[in-house]
């Protein structure tokens, strides 16, 4: 499947909820490019600290926020922006919904069991604490956000899952 038009679409989704693995199947099927405001976050954290801890990426995430609400995201958009499309995979508070809704990005909320979540940040070696983790602000502020598709990744078949998401997705960009 080759997208016609330009490509916007924003996911949003907690921590460990497969929005890396969705956006680069979204990419790979698609087109366009991946924009994450995670790895803008981490690669910062790595160079400033040698590591990228949850708690060191919520510090830099809320220091930089209070200088400008959208500076990494419209950092992360820029460096993707190939004219042709943007997966952005890491929409995260109320501000960023409203940019990327008023830029035209399909908005789709990607939800996970916690335990499948924390289980997949342990795999990959990340350091957290589970109730600050469940807590955090970057996790929280969409809750209760309206999306124009809903996506659950319930960790027992990836291959299953990305195809079925790129379905649904697709009709919801109405291709």
């Amino acid at each position: 499947m080759v997208l016609k038009a330009r490509l916007r679409i924003a996911i949003s989704g907690k921590s460990g909820s497969g929005k890396t693995a969705l956006s680069n199947h979204l990419v790979q099927k698609l087109g366009g490019v991946r924009a994450s405001t995670g790895d803008i976050y981490r690669d910062v954290s790595r160079l400033l600290y040698g590591e990228a801890t949850k708690d060191l990426m919520n510090l830099l995430t809320q220091t930089l926020r209070r200088m400008d609400t959208n500076c990494v995201l419209r950092a992360a958009l820029r460096t993707a922006d190939n004219g042709f499309g943007i997966v952005c995979d890491s929409m995260r508070f109320n501000e960023d919904y409203s940019f990327l809704r008023t830029h035209g990005f399909l908005l789709v909320r990607l939800q996970s069991a916690v335990e499948v979540r924390h289980e997949r940040l342990r795999q990959r070696g990340e350091i957290f604490s589970p109730h600050d983790l469940e807590n955090d602000p970057t996790e929280t502020a969409l809750d209760d956000a309206t999306f124009d598709c809903f996506l659950l990744n319930d960790g027992t078949d990836l291959s299953v899952f990305l195809d079925d998401a790129l379905t649904e997705i697709s009709n919801n960009l109405k291709m």
